[in-house]
């Protein structure tokens, strides 16, 4: 059964939910619930404890559950994430994921976990994402004068996000015909060319019956 908060007037709006194996974790717009699941010594169903008062004002909060702790992010920018004791649902330890840019930026960004690290992913510009990830083991450093301690990024991943290809349209003058029907000789032909990431396309000449394409190093 719900506890009375609950079941009152109001929406009851689900922001989050993880699971230990034994038991749910709810972060809900009228606080944080922990449900048993029916797994190890768990009862299915059964509310073992609510926290009504769990950062009630925040719209976007996420869970995740990592080597054994429970970690909570507020809002959708945020680096920083609150350790949370699931025995009795109280923040016990703020940690700022280090996104490895100056301290006045802060980069959009979103948390997760795979279960054995804690994440970070970045946008850096329009067509790339760096991924950071984090040990959740490994001791923070405590930041100087403040309760905040920081991890700094075990290992860096970046994505790119955009595939360059170059589209080149024409006929040459020496193509066989026969290898076309008569109603296609004056259609264009298509031809698509991959760029190499490490070194791609800068710009093509094209001439009566050649063409020369360079590349940024300079080669033609």
């Amino acid at each position: 059964d719900l506890p009375a908060q609950l079941t009152g007037s109001g929406e009851l709006v689900v922001r989050s939910l993880v699971s230990d194996g034994c038991f749910l974790y709810v972060y809900t717009s009228k606080g944080l619930l922990k449900i048993g699941s029916g797994y190890g010594s768990s009862i299915r169903q059964h509310v073992y404890m609510h926290k009504p008062d769990f950062f009630a004002s925040d719209r976007h909060g996420w869970l995740g559950y990592c080597k054994n702790k429970l970690y909570l992010r507020i809002g959708r920018k945020k680096t920083e994430v609150y350790e949370i004791d699931r025995e009795t649902l109280e923040v016990r330890n703020l940690i700022r994921l280090d996104p490895g840019q100056p301290a006045p930026v802060e980069p959009k960004s979103a948390v997760f976990t795979d279960g054995n690290q804690l994440g970070l992913i970045l946008l850096t510009n329009f067509d790339n994402l760096t991924i950071r990830l984090y040990d959740a083991d490994c001791q923070p450093e405590r930041d100087e004068g403040t309760a905040t301690t920081t991890l700094t990024s075990q290992k860096e991943i970046n994505v790119h996000l955009l595939r360059r290809r170059t589209l080149i349209l024409g006929r040459s003058p020496f193509e066989d015909g026969m290898s076309r029907r008569a109603t296609e000789l004056d259609a264009p032909i298509a031809m698509q060319l991959d760029d190499n990431d490490d070194d791609p396309l800068l710009s093509i000449y094209g001439g009566q019956d050649f063409a020369l394409l360079t590349t940024t190093s300079g080669k033609v």
